[in-house]
């Protein structure tokens, strides 16, 4: 019963060491969405392209964006501007000019 109860106890541990490393497969975006005078936007649309997830840029044209790990680009739009295609890489703060 000992083995059992420790084949169990470690299929539980691998189940779980799973699963929190699925939740960790994000990252947060940071930056600041300016129009080609560099004056700041608010309210610009930042979306995982592709998808739903997104938010609005705040005061001072500034937006933080949790997206998952593999994603590859943002689009970035505002009212009077057209779209932009960020690609992400590596880097994870961003100035971008409409």
């Amino acid at each position: 019963t000992h083995t059992l109860m420790r084949i169990l106890l470690s299929t539980l541990l691998c189940v779980l060491v799973v699963i929190g490393s699925a939740f960790a497969q994000s990252r947060t975006i940071t930056g600041v969405v300016t129009d080609n005078m560099g004056q700041p936007l608010p309210n610009a649309s930042i979306v995982v392209k592709g998808t739903n997830i997104g938010t609005t840029s705040g005061e001072g044209g500034k937006f933080s964006l949790t997206v998952p790990a593999n994603t590859k680009s943002i689009v970035i739009s505002a009212i009077g501007f057209g779209d932009f295609t960020q690609t992400l890489g590596s880097q994870n703060e961003f100035s971008i000019q409409l």
